[in-house]
């Protein structure tokens, strides 16, 4: 599907699908970033409300959630975007990693006893998940790729999604 880019007042780019452009025409689209977070999401005013880009593009229903796969709030392409649930939608968004040792999600230093330097944990659906020490850094986020890949599915963003597209058919 042909897709289109759309430069926004601030430079920010916005990515719809070339049938959806149409909906944006003489609309004042702008971007909006959350305080503490790091992505963007693109809206427009219609009706006094404010409207969601990606929300409008997915048909969305009110109460349904739509997660952006690549975690690129302004892409809003269907093949990026997906009907979801809060936990779905965490495991789709790019965590800040400011302050952190490790560069790869869920993957931190561990300075306990015993074997292994790095520790990898995270959350699903409120939960802690502690996955086990691993010798390497890199070992740690592989590992965390196997098992987001396990429970999130197309949802998940990995460590490294080059290679588990490599790997998938």
């Amino acid at each position: 599907m042909n897709h289109a880019t759309i430069t926004l007042r601030n430079g920010k780019i916005l990515l719809v699908d070339s049938e959806d452009a149409e909906l944006l025409n003489g609309h004042n689209v702008y971007t909006t970033t959350k305080p503490g977070r790091t992505v963007s999401y693109a809206h427009f005013w219609s009706g006094g409300k404010q409207v969601s880009v990606h929300r409008i593009v997915m048909k969305a229903m009110p109460g349904q959630i739509i997660c952006h796969l690549n975690g690129n709030g302004l892409d809003c392409r269907k093949a990026n975007l997906a009907v979801g649930n809060a936990r779905l939608n965490g495991a789709s968004v790019k965590m800040k990693r400011s302050g952190s040792a490790s560069k790869y999600r869920g993957v931190h230093v561990y300075n306990g006893r015993g074997r292994g330097n790095w520790s990898v944990r995270f959350f699903d659906d409120g939960k802690g998940v502690n996955l086990g020490l691993f010798d390497s850094e890199i070992a740690a986020a592989k590992a965390y790729d196997q098992e987001a890949s396990k429970r999130f599915g197309r949802f998940a963003h990995l460590n490294f999604p080059a290679l588990d597209s490599l790997s998938k058919p």
